[in-house]
C-alpha cells in the first residue's frame, strides 16, 4: 500500500479483507494459505503501515 494513504482507509481496507477471507478464498484458492499472524509479522526492512498495524492489534495478531 502506498505509504500516503491515510490511516483510516487503510485500516478499514484491511478489516474489510480480513472479515470477507471467506469470499476471497472462494474466488482464489492460493489465498487459503493467508493468515493475519504472517501478515503482521516483520519482514526485512518493510513496516506495517498505521492503519493495518492498528487492525492487527486490534485482532490480537500485533503487540
Amino acid at each position: 500500500m502506498r505509504a500516503d494513504l491515510d490511516e483510516e482507509t487503510v485500516y478499514q481496507m484491511t478489516k474489510a479483507f480480513w472479515d470477507n477471507i471467506d469470499q476471497v478464498t472462494s474466488d482464489a484458492s492460493w489465498a487459503k494459505a493467508l493468515n493475519p499472524e504472517f501478515a503482521a509479522s516483520k519482514r526485512g526492512l518493510m513496516e506495517l503501515h498505521p492503519g493495518a498495524a492498528r487492525y492487527y492489534r486490534e485482532a490480537g495478531v500485533l503487540e
